[in-house]
């Protein structure tokens, strides 16, 4: 259902009826014997829904919303559900405050961050039925439109914000109703974070050095970026091993920056970590157990020459990524057998065939996608 902005036109009559419908849910749902099978999730978010299309069209529902939240235990609510329900608060003229704080804190224990995104994963428990039509990308925005109206100066917002513009492929989302939520969340984001046409002036300086000016005239895709190098960065470290890093910015307009860093490591030898992703690779001898053996004292692999070994590399993640690749560097004497060309030894159907399409050869390293 279609609300009223100003670049879009909505017949009257026809916004009359829906939201007449809207304001009698309650009567439909309890005369609808498909309905009547549904699972409370689903039926209040359905009434959830039905508050949040009347707040956007200047309808004070925020009783309803709170009769709603009391009657079903955020437990029982959707993530969905618990942002249509924020929005109706939110845009409530006698909303309660306490309300509001407890159900932004219930949605944000069920946010999983990133550095630099944000997102939620719903589902409804409806056995298969199909009544709710639903997904992560339009949890995503339900929340974000909901945390503008009531917290816009959360981080989470940037956070969600960003993650929703990677999820485009080929500038769109994956259906009809993720635009439509997605771009109604954008639009009110930009809104509020983007009022500002941007005319500033930002610079940078690490320690007492002045590293970089740049000048915004409006708005533009376009990115200044400078490198650093570690020798400077070190010279200006204090003596209890920090570097004092200004951003400055003067003018009106919002202002996007990245730090980030590239190191080598002293020590070659280097414990497993995990900041997100976990990688593990084993080799196993093609011929003979014998062509790839594992040395737990040293740990270390001993590869039999001229045989071929087969790497297993597994790649897991906690959360939601986005434009990953992988690059695997193989072993100092080994090279990579692409089985797609055909008289190359190895070629043929096995375990080979499951890379083609998504592995590139490199020289000296397999890159997955």
């Amino acid at each position: 259902m279609a609300s009223k902005y100003d670049f879009l036109e909505v017949d009257s009559e026809t916004l009359k009826n829906a939201l007449g419908f809207c304001a009698d849910i309650e009567v439909h749902l309890s005369g609808d014997d498909e309905t009547n099978m549904c699972v409370n999730e689903t039926k209040s978010a359905l009434l959830a829904y039905a508050l949040y299309v009347q707040a956007l069209n200047n309808k004070d529902v925020g009783k309803q919303a709170s009769a709603l939240l009391q009657k079903a235990s955020m437990s029982q609510l959707s993530l969905e559900a618990c942002g249509w329900i924020l929005t109706a608060l939110g845009l409530s003229r006698n909303k309660n405050n306490n309300e509001v704080k407890g159900l932004i804190d219930h949605v944000k224990s069920k946010v999983v961050e990133t550095g630099a995104y944000a997102h939620f994963t719903t589902s409804y428990h409806d056995d298969g039925m199909s009544v709710m039509l639903h997904s992560n990308s339009r949890t995503d925005a339900i929340l974000l439109e909901a945390l503008l109206v009531n917290e816009a100066s959360s981080p989470l917002c940037v956070k969600l914000a960003k993650g929703l513009q990677s999820q485009r492929r080929a500038g769109k989302w994956n259906s009809t109703q993720e635009n439509c939520f997605v771009l109604s969340a954008l639009n009110r984001f930009f809104v509020l974070y983007e009022n500002e046409e941007p005319n500033f002036t930002a610079d940078v300086w690490m320690g007492g050095k002045w590293i970089m000016s740049h000048t915004c005239l409006g708005r533009s895709i376009e990115t200044k970026q400078v490198k650093v190098p570690m020798v400077a960065l070190l010279s200006e470290t204090s003596s209890e091993g920090m570097t004092k890093l200004v951003l400055q910015k003067r003018g009106e307009g919002r202002l996007y920056f990245r730090i980030g860093l590239e190191y080598t490591p002293r020590f070659l030898q280097q414990r497993a970590v995990s900041y997100g992703f976990s990688i593990s690779r084993t080799y196993e001898g093609v011929r003979s157990p014998l062509h790839a053996v594992y040395d737990a004292n040293t740990q270390t692999w001993e590869l039999a020459a001229g045989e071929k070994v087969r790497v297993t590399l597994s790649l897991g993640t906690t959360c939601v990524r986005h434009h990953v690749a992988l690059v695997d560097y193989l072993p100092a004497g080994c090279e990579p057998i692409n089985p797609v060309l055909r008289g190359i030894i190895g070629s043929g159907e096995g375990k080979f065939s499951m890379l083609r399409g998504m592995c590139a050869f490199l020289g000296g390293s397999c890159e997955y996608t």
